[in-house]
């Protein structure tokens, strides 16, 4: 032990170690929730597209997206990644290091003898506190592999100041074609490249002038690509959906260039007090440090191993200090243009941060990592001069930060488990359905998704790849949350026929082809799917209860498991037989009234210590025991049931108002009945 802690205490850290304590970094931050997360939200796009049509229906969605020469990137990633989160989510890690130690080689050449500020400012880079939406892999791939070609166009063009300057002039070239073409994100900050020619051109015995016009001159050929793109994006492409990632700035100038660039100021002003200052608050929320809730102390633990990680590389690197503030001065001038670049595509788009709703409004901020990263560096190089103290508050920091990345990343990591709970109940209960069938709910089901990705992955459960999908890029099935129809709901529970559009694909719905469904685990609930009858239900909201009239059962068909099937082939782990695989079963041979069937599925959840949260998943074994003759067992359910959820009592009358006409007399019947419509008062009903 002695032997270790002198090993220790020797060690020292060079700078062929940075590489790898920002994959350290990454991976505390990001990475060790990876095997619990899935797709979320506008990742679904990108999956039903190249499920459903290949790369066709990419391209396709990729130009209404206003991005059409990004489509390779996802279908090279496809073909090398497949459907399964995991892999995605892996590849978008290695793309956040692989660019943060990018950028680290772009501050070592520009300020090569300040190596704790470069390396505080590419962990700071893959550590901000804004972007949230990391967990969105496929979709965020894309940003990264932008981001990536961004640092690396920029480290070519300084190497070919130094070295092989027409190989590293054409890569430079090239990789910036790239990025500004496939993603608009990194078109504002670009235009930095003036500001870093001139620093490296800093030490030469240049006049001011001299330097000027050697700047310049050494920029033409970025600035000539630059002006390309511009005039393609802005002046010639259209995309495919009129309003879609436009420049509406550019018009908004031209009809009223004051009032245009005082509401720019105007809102650029909390942007940036957004990005700088507010977005920190979060590091240290209250709710965050209450370790009754097991995984506030998880993540604290891991912050703390993370502060000791961080505290002792500081403190063993191997470096000599340098005692001027030149570098700040150059890291917070530098930083400020950058971050003030970053935001001009955001407002170009016609987008504002600080008035989106968050998480979404984090994506714009990722063009600003890089110039925050660099003000937070000068700030900090500014004021701490004591290097143990220098490093004690850096560590923190850090350590802070990565337990900030992991209290969101799980917030992602339920959302998907309920996600995944929802496709296999669903799948369980309705095995096959009808095509052109809506799928109606009273609410969104998830966080971090919305209605169109949940239609998605409903599609993707019941096609078979390559079979039913259209190559008009229909789809069979979509999802309608309340909120969708509301203002036209008279006229959907009168006959209209559900539609859609969206991203280019479309959905057709049939006349009486709807299924409404409520789905809320956190309520102790299965998936229910609901039928008219259910509509005489007071423990039902009085929105639900007129949206069963229309929810038609009979549009689930019983079929086989297909093994091909998306769920079962890429996002499901079977984790054994719950209450609600018993539940779903039972409700489907319920309603093919195969009575055997569903008492089976009762007595094999008994045999396993399973029973219903809540009395309305009783229902069809109520029933089930009733036409079977076993009135007693039957009535005992009842009692259950009404004690377990309120207001059930005139659903349970009509239930066995049904059992009274519809099943053959016995001395049995007659007691139960008897004694479940005094227990229910179904007569004052």
């Amino acid at each position: 032990m002695q032997k270790l802690f002198a090993t220790a205490k020797n060690l020292r850290f060079t700078e062929k170690s940075v590489p790898w304590i920002l994959l350290a970094a990454c991976i505390l931050a990001f990475g060790l929730l990876i095997p619990k997360l899935g797709f979320f939200q506008d990742d679904w796009n990108f999956v039903f597209n190249s499920y459903a049509f290949g790369s066709d229906g990419l391209a396709d969605f990729l130009r209404y997206d206003a991005r059409p020469y990004a489509a390779w990137i996802f279908n090279t990633g496809f073909k090398l990644l497949g459907f399964k989160p995991i892999y995605w989510h892996i590849a978008e890690l290695l793309l956040r290091w692989m660019t943060a130690y990018t950028l680290w080689l772009v501050f070592r050449f520009l300020w090569p003898e300040h190596k704790w500020q470069t390396l505080t400012a590419s962990l700071l880079f893959v550590l901000y506190p804004f972007f949230t939406l990391q967990p969105l892999a496929v979709t965020y791939t894309l940003h990264w592999t932008g981001y990536l070609l961004y640092a690396l166009s920029i480290y070519f063009m300084l190497r070919a100041q130094t070295e092989r300057f027409w190989l590293f002039t054409i890569l430079a070239l090239a990789t910036q074609a790239l990025h500004l073409f496939m993603l608009e994100f990194y078109s504002g900050i670009d235009l930095i490249r003036p500001v870093l020619l001139w620093i490296v051109l800093s030490n030469s015995n240049l006049s001011i002038r001299e330097k000027s016009k050697t700047t310049l001159r050494k920029w033409a050929p970025y600035l000539v690509v630059f002006i390309l793109y511009f005039v393609w994006r802005g002046l010639i492409y259209q995309a495919a959906d009129e309003g879609r990632n436009t420049p509406f700035l550019m018009t908004a100038l031209l009809d009223d260039p004051l009032g245009t660039i005082s509401a720019t100021i105007n809102n650029g002003i909390p942007d940036l007090v957004l990005i700088l200052v507010t977005s920190w608050y979060k590091l240290i929320a209250p709710v965050n440090f209450n370790f009754s809730i097991s995984a506030n102390l998880y993540i604290f633990i891991i912050s703390a191993i993370s502060f000791g990680i961080f505290y002792f590389f500081f403190q063993r690197q191997a470096l000599t200090e340098e005692k001027n503030d030149q570098a700040a001065k150059q890291f917070l001038l530098v930083g400020i243009i950058a971050l003030v670049l970053s935001l001009l595509p955001v407002y170009a788009g016609g987008y504002v941060i600080h008035t989106k709703l968050e998480p979404w409004n984090s994506r714009f901020s990722l063009g600003s990592q890089l110039g925050a990263a660099l003000i937070i560096t000068g700030l900090v190089d500014y004021a701490i001069k004591v290097s143990k103290t220098r490093w004690i508050v850096l560590s923190v920091m850090f350590g802070l930060l990565v337990g900030w990345h992991l209290h969101y990343t799980n917030d992602f990591r339920w959302a998907w488990d309920k996600q995944v709970d929802f496709y296999r109940q669903l799948y369980l209960r309705a095995p096959d359905i009808t095509p052109n069938t809506a799928i109606l709910s009273e609410g969104e089901l998830f966080l971090y998704m919305g209605d169109y990705p949940t239609g998605y992955g409903i599609n993707l459960i019941y096609t078979p790849r390559g079979d039913g999908f259209e190559s008009a890029r229909t789809a069979s099935y979509w999802f309608f949350p309340l909120a969708e129809f509301y203002t036209s709901l008279d006229e959907y529970l009168n006959g209209r026929a559900f539609s859609a559009l969206r991203a280019g694909a479309s959905f057709e719905g049939e006349p009486e082809g709807s299924l409404v469904i409520s789905f809320e685990p956190g309520l102790g609930q299965c998936l229910w799917v609901m039928r008219p009858e259910y509509a005489s239900s007071k423990s039902l909201s009085e929105s639900l209860r007129q949206l069963s009239a229309i929810s038609y059962v009979g549009r689930i068909k019983q079929a086989p498991e297909n093994g091909d099937n998306f769920l079962l082939k890429y996002l499901y782990t079977d984790p054994g037989h719950d209450w609600c695989y018993y539940y779903e079963k039972a409700d489907l041979a319920y309603q093919y009234e195969d009575w055997d069937q569903v008492i089976q599925f009762w007595e094999s959840a008994q045999q396993n210590g399973l029973q219903p949260a809540n009395g309305f998943e009783y229902l069809p074994f109520i029933e089930a025991f009733a036409r079977t003759g076993d009135w007693e067992t039957a009535k005992k359910m009842t009692r259950i049931s009404q004690k377990t959820m309120q207001g059930i009592d005139p659903l349970l009358c009509d239930v066995w108002s049904r059992l009274e006409n519809d099943t053959l007399n016995s001395t049995e019947k007659e007691a139960a009945v008897s004694s479940v419509k005094e227990v229910l008062r179904c007569e004052e009903e």
